[in-house]
């Protein structure tokens, strides 16, 4: 009986880890390749069998913040497809615009649409991201359905989306 549990824990282990690298691996590919990922920091999402919503929080590498520090907004030019883009997803981003967001993208009081529904972010995360993007220095564009933020002075990328 013990081996027996054992081996459904191990099953039960495997193909949980198996899930979260196939959700990291699709949440990477929506993301421009031009935007390097140094490490996936956290995945909050929920989904339905036709809608889901979420927050991914990239960490991005030091070569790409320096980037964007010395050419701004002009970075961005080319940073409009996904790694893998596929029909149906948040794979093409429209003109990149710089923070602060404009008060209408804001919903009681915070700018991630897809925080709410995935069951929220901690404190830390929503004071940072909120008062990044009141203020000048972060980088912004939606998608159909999504919004991908980049706050080089965090050193993250937020992938955030609602269907």
């Amino acid at each position: 009986m013990k081996k027996l549990l054992t081996v459904i824990i191990i099953i039960v282990l495997s193909a949980n880890l198996a899930l979260n690298l196939f959700k990291e691996n699709h949440y990477i590919g929506l993301i421009p390749a031009k935007l390097e990922i140094q490490k996936t920091l956290l995945i909050q999402d929920k989904s339905g069998i036709f809608s889901g919503c979420g927050v991914i929080i990239f960490r991005i590498s030091g070569k790409i913040i320096n980037d964007i520090k010395e050419q701004g907004i002009g970075f961005f030019k080319d940073a409009s497809i996904a790694r893998s883009p596929s029909p149906n997803t948040h794979s093409n981003y429209g003109e990149w615009s710089s923070t602060p967001l404009p008060e209408s993208s804001f919903s009681e009081g915070f700018p991630l649409m897809g925080a709410g529904c995935s069951g929220g972010l901690n404190n830390i995360w929503i004071n940072k991201i909120t008062e990044a993007t009141k203020s000048s220095g972060s980088y912004y564009s939606y998608s159909n359905g999504g919004m991908l933020l980049v706050i080089p002075d965090l050193k993250i990328m937020i992938l955030d989306y609602w269907d």
